[in-house]
């Protein structure tokens, strides 16, 4: 089978919720070694790397997700058209966002954007916006936060339920960091109940109770605020995903803090470090990080080579029209004094007719 095919079929199994099957049939078609593959090859390899990737950032493996992206990015830049170059910017931001590197991670959704200026895509455009509404509520920049939200509202596409929380929820983080407590918790209610009522995956109604706690906790609602912390612990317990998250045991820390209960307190921060080292092999982490670093100087290597290349090739072609036009110009010089020299003797010869005539 080529490629495409087994990178379908993977699609296929990974949407009917098969990651085993699908992971295998992934990694099978980025272990081809191909020489000379056609464009069609090498954007169904890009394909394969970015749902290996997926697979493993939906997992919490984030070093090996972003491993996988690092090596869709370097198939992609081998194409003349870039395959999901953008997508692949946007998902190594979405890595360095959830291991709370926002800096880094709005790197790499500008990056994203400049290529969709190029190569427009509406529905990565959308998903990258989001995002970076979300990461600049974090870095406490709202006016950026709600200039993007506003951005990804407006673009229009088929109905999509994923999107359609991600606004309302964007809207959501925006109205609790201006403390606009009493629209924010209604804002958050109506998506618990959307995402109850659309069946949607739990990581969404997970992140609708986690900002409810933090509603109810900047309100100083502290029954609310476990209710709600309570709520997103076990729903993500029961469905294998408390790496998305981490930063409730430390709102649950603060809680204990409040009441009184520093032991409790201490435990929650304990369970939030240990569960943090498990996610993340900052070693490991550093290792793949080290990759991209020599893969991107390797990508400004090349660019400063080519730009060298390209200087040598234009200053030799302009040595050769130099010496094209010093040539042109001795050879005009030397017909303008041929020209002379028959215009000189074409004189004489007319005097002298002149004087034999008369």
């Amino acid at each position: 089978m080529s490629a495409s095919q087994i990178t379908d079929l993977a699609d296929s199994a990974r949407g009917a919720g098969d990651d085993c099957k699908a992971m295998a049939l992934y990694m099978s078609v980025c272990n081809r070694h191909e020489t000379n593959a056609s464009d069609d090859n090498l954007t169904a390899l890009v394909r394969a790397w970015l749902g290996a990737g997926d697979i493993l950032f939906d997992r919490g493996s984030y070093a090996d997700a972003l491993k996988m992206y690092i090596e869709g990015l370097k198939i992609s830049d081998m194409s003349g058209t870039h395959p999901f170059l953008a997508v692949l910017y946007k998902n190594i931001g979405n890595v360095y966002s959830r291991l709370y590197d926002y800096e880094r991670g709005t790197t790499y959704y500008r990056k994203a954007l400049d290529v969709l200026r190029q190569r427009p895509d509406r529905v990565t455009e959308k998903k990258v916006l989001v995002n970076l509404s979300g990461v600049n509520v974090f870095l406490g920049d709202l006016k950026g936060a709600r200039e993007c939200h506003e951005r990804a509202r407006v673009i229009s596409m088929p109905y999509n339920h994923d999107l359609t929380f991600m606004d309302k929820y964007n809207y959501g983080m925006i109205l609790v960091a201006e403390k606009k407590t009493d629209k924010a918790l209604e804002c958050f209610r109506s998506l618990v109940r959307y995402a109850q009522a659309n069946n949607m995956h739990p990581r969404y109604l997970c992140s609708a109770y986690q900002q409810l706690q933090k509603a109810f906790e900047q309100s100083g609602q502290n029954d609310s605020s476990i209710v709600y912390i309570n709520k997103c612990l076990q729903t993500a317990e029961a469905n294998g995903i408390p790496h998305m998250f981490l930063s409730v045991q430390l709102a649950l820390s603060r809680y204990y803090e409040r009441i009184g209960d520093l032991s409790a307190a201490q435990e929650c921060k304990n369970r939030y470090l240990n569960l943090k080292d498990s996610i993340l092999d900052s070693r490991q982490f550093d290792a793949v990080k080290h990759i991209q670093f020599l893969y991107e100087a390797e990508k400004v290597s090349d660019s400063i080579n080519q730009l060298q290349r390209q200087k040598k090739e234009k200053e030799e072609t302009i040595g050769h029209q130099r010496v094209i036009i010093i040539a042109i110009s001795i050879l005009m010089l030397v017909v303008a004094a041929f020209l002379y020299y028959i215009y000189t003797q074409k004189k004489r010869i007319d005097r002298n007719y002149r004087n034999l005539y008369s």
